[in-house]
């Protein structure tokens, strides 16, 4: 591996996987008693679909998506005493999507988004930068990311946290 620059990374790269653990826990109390339910997943994309054209300054993904199926495991507590665990289907389908986002290079292995991220969800804050590994012609962006909220249903406090830890592989075209 050798350090990123951001001329060492300009060029148009394929996109190759993502991979991600996931951690998403909601905790509530109701009658009494505190609950909490866990759900973790472990994946690896499929049918991953596009290019990436790095710049001096720009990072463009174009037509860039992929699929996931796999299974995730819930687990559930009440009063932090362990009751039950479950597997269920995960499947997930990110449509092809363009976008153009300015990055800069931290050190020799750091990338900050300048303005956007890339791979929004709704659902969790987008990637906003990550460690950079240049191996040859394969890039590798290693990223955290997470998001804590809070709300209220039927008149009881939800606590959400979620957590995702992942690398984006790409291949120099």
């Amino acid at each position: 591996p050798t350090p990123a620059s951001a001329a060492a990374l300009i060029g148009s790269y394929k996109f190759v996987s993502l991979s991600s653990k996931t951690n998403t826990t909601f905790q509530y109390t109701e009658q009494g008693v505190a609950y909490k339910d866990v759900s973790l997943s472990d994946y690896t994309s499929i049918n991953n679909k596009g290019t990436v054209t790095l710049t001096s300054n720009q990072f463009t993904t174009n037509g860039m998506g992929y699929d996931i199926d796999d299974n995730f495991t819930y687990y559930g507590y009440e009063n932090g005493v362990f009751i039950d665990s479950l597997v269920f289907p995960f499947q997930f389908s990110m449509p092809p999507s363009s976008s153009t986002t300015g990055y800069n290079i931290i050190g020799a292995d750091s990338i900050i988004f300048t303005n956007g991220g890339i791979f929004s969800n709704s659902d969790i804050d987008e990637v906003q930068g990550g460690k950079l590994v240049l191996n040859g012609n394969d890039l590798a962006i290693t990223f955290r990311v997470g998001k804590d909220s809070s709300y209220v249903e039927q008149g009881t406090l939800i606590k959400l946290s979620q957590a995702a830890t992942g690398v984006m592989r790409f291949q120099k075209q």
